[in-house]
């Protein structure tokens, strides 16, 4: 019987690792196909993408940690606090958002902020309100199926009833949409990008 993971906040030095993780976890999801249709591409401009998140979630929220053997970092959750789910200039420069241009180049970032655009229609108009943003969460791709998501979503949904405060993530994988609603979270809207792609903005009221 495999050992349960130890499910903690993310240390500053496991970021790289969590990084390289995360982009084999989305390495074929939508969104970094739309960042990099180039398989070739995908895993440099992915390593980007979850590291600035990262790096932003630990300075403006939360970074949840599964912690395997070899203290391997198997899974990770990133939360952006209510106040700074909307990165303004300053605090993507510092976590490195603003870094995309030179790393992806301009074909690329200039398809990554057409879906920010479009996420961030879909955000406001699903989550109104003061809310936490589970930016992202991820488990390394020989270990899903085993319940490490859902151990890593648990300290901070916990939180969340404690301080009855909602949250909020979009997904567009659709297996997702049946996924979350075990934790308490339902659609409450959606956008179909030229691309026929459909992202999911789903909420989660306290209980």
């Amino acid at each position: 019987m495999t050992a349960s993971p130890l499910i903690r906040r993310m240390r500053e030095r496991e970021m790289g690792q969590a990084a390289g993780m995360l982009a084999r976890a989305f390495k074929d999801a939508p969104l970094t196909e739309v960042l990099a249709p180039d398989p070739a591409r995908r895993e440099a401009a992915s390593r980007w993408l979850f590291g600035s998140s990262l790096r932003y979630g630990h300075q403006y929220g939360e970074v949840w940690a599964a912690i395997g053997p070899g203290r391997a970092v198997d899974g990770a959750a990133i939360w952006w606090a209510p106040d700074y789910v909307e990165p303004d200039d300053e605090r993507s420069e510092q976590s490195g958002l603003a870094d995309g241009l030179l790393v992806v180049g301009p074909v690329a970032w200039n398809r990554l902020a057409e879906l920010a655009g479009s996420m961030a229609d879909l955000h406001q108009r699903a989550a109104p309100g003061p809310h936490w943003y589970l930016a992202f969460i991820g488990v390394e791709p020989a270990l899903q199926g085993r319940g490490i998501a859902g151990q890593l979503l648990r300290p901070m949904l916990d939180r969340l009833d404690a301080e009855r405060l909602p949250a909020y993530l979009e997904t567009a994988v659709p297996r997702n949409v049946a996924y979350y609603p075990r934790f308490g979270f339902e659609v409450t809207g959606e956008v179909t990008l030229p691309s026929g792609v459909t992202f999911w903005g789903m909420r989660r009221h306290p209980r």
